[in-house]
């Protein structure tokens, strides 16, 4: 339902007053494309998204292990080696908190971008990371989600170089800014055929509603250029690119070229705890 309000084209989403719970404008191309500074034909369309609310519930805690990210697992089944202790022996409520904010909304050219994965060539960064990706999930398959796919990848990817580029350009601390990643499949379908991801700022404080983020989209390619041009060498080359087999934590089994000093941002900002990361194939699929 997200997905389908933001990525509808309307060039008004919502309702532009102070009750509203959602306000979004979809951009002209004129208003923010620029070919001469980076390649975006990839992004369909881009939505700034003047006003959103987020609520967050906490609904379990665990002190040995993090629970898994309800991106992978069902909200209320925290599978652990450790069971994950309730709030409480009865349950009748829980503790809620609404936030609001602003961000950024890209619908993607998936047939583009699976042309642009194709072009990569065999024996590619991303085909090295779904093997050791598979030998990982092997290692658990009750628990553990299958590979999610080289467009989620991709997304994921281009979402840290665009989180910690935006810090650096707005002067937003990459802590306050979040990413909500859409890779939906049509019923009965294993491939991924809608995709979007969500930038966004939302807190109590004034970081989310001073309007600095949307002030960010005309400047999106020029965000990709510099992301780019900061990600082409990491600080942790040649270790953070090497790919080899011999590295064989978690953390290395299902990523490729990332690592702190390059794509990692906080683990607070990301959906999948700095995981399914690969700075090689984007680079080479942004044209450079």
């Amino acid at each position: 339902e997200e997905f389908s309000i933001l990525a509808s084209g309307k060039k008004t989403i919502g309702e532009n007053k102070l009750s509203a719970r959602l306000h979004a404008e979809t951009l002209d191309d004129d208003e923010w494309r620029d070919d001469t500074l980076a390649d975006t034909s990839f992004i369909k369309s881009l939505v700034k998204v003047h006003r959103l609310c987020e609520v967050s519930c906490l609904y379990g805690f665990t002190r040995i292990e993090p629970a898994p990210s309800p991106f992978d697992e069902v909200q209320e089944d925290i599978t652990l080696e450790v069971q994950g202790q309730s709030l409480a022996d009865k349950v009748s409520w829980l503790p809620a908190m609404e936030q609001f904010g602003e961000g950024l909304f890209f619908n993607f050219d998936i047939a583009l971008i699976r042309d642009k994965v194709k072009s990569l060539g065999a024996g590619n960064s991303l085909e090295d990371l779904k093997g050791r990706y598979d030998e990982w999930y092997q290692r658990d398959v009750i628990r553990r989600k299958p590979f999610p796919g080289y467009e989620y990848v991709f997304v994921h990817s281009l979402s840290h170089l665009l989180i910690e580029q935006i810090s650096l350009d707005a002067g937003y601390p990459s802590t306050a800014l979040s990413e909500r990643i859409y890779a939906l499949q049509s019923d009965g379908s294993s491939k991924t055929t809608k995709l979007g991801l969500l930038l966004y700022a939302a807190g109590g404080g004034s970081q989310g509603t001073l309007g600095g983020l949307l002030e960010q989209a005309k400047n999106i390619p020029l965000t990709i250029k510099r992301g780019i041009a900061r990600n082409t060498v990491c600080g942790n080359d040649p270790i953070c690119t090497s790919g080899s087999k011999s590295l064989t934590s978690d953390i290395d089994m299902i990523n490729g070229a990332a690592c702190h000093g390059c794509l990692f941002t906080a683990e607070t900002s990301c959906e999948r705890r700095n995981t399914l990361l690969d700075r090689q194939s984007l680079l080479k699929i942004l044209g450079n």
